[in-house]
């Protein structure tokens, strides 16, 4: 994996978004629950780096008082090379069918717009040449 200075870049900055769309949307599907990734890639300079395969993780629980927790851990994904391990503590809403986070951790979850599907969450975040792809299934 490439010093994930590119990570770092992605998970420190907000800048330009993309976001992937879901097939269809049950707008009274309640978002609350827990989450887990199931996809979690970055792509940069043509080269793609599975996260999980690397044995990073993503994890986030939505409660119903708008409130989150969570984890995203990516080894050798923080400045330098070394590993980038972010609590997800914060806040959710929603709009549509679609999510936003705020959180104190300054990451890609946090800057992304995520499309909820009814047991899914799903974005593509673009920031200068690297595109985060997660998507995280209800437990």
């Amino acid at each position: 994996m490439r010093s994930v200075n590119t990570w770092g870049a992605v998970a420190l900055a907000g800048l330009g978004l993309v976001f992937a769309c879901s097939s269809s949307t049950d707008p009274t599907a309640s978002p609350v629950g827990s989450y887990s990734a199931t996809t979690l890639s970055v792509s940069d300079g043509g080269q793609v780096t599975d996260v999980l395969a690397q044995g990073g993780s993503l994890t986030i629980t939505l409660l119903a008082n708008g409130t989150t927790s969570g984890r995203l851990f990516a080894p050798g994904g923080g400045d330098n090379g070394q590993d980038l391990d972010a609590n997800l503590a914060g806040s959710w809403t929603r709009t549509g069918n679609t999510i936003h986070f705020d959180q104190a951790a300054d990451t890609f979850v946090r800057d992304a717009s995520w499309m909820f599907d009814g047991t899914t969450l799903r974005t593509t975040f673009t920031q200068g040449g690297t595109v985060v792809t997660a998507v995280l299934n209800k437990q």
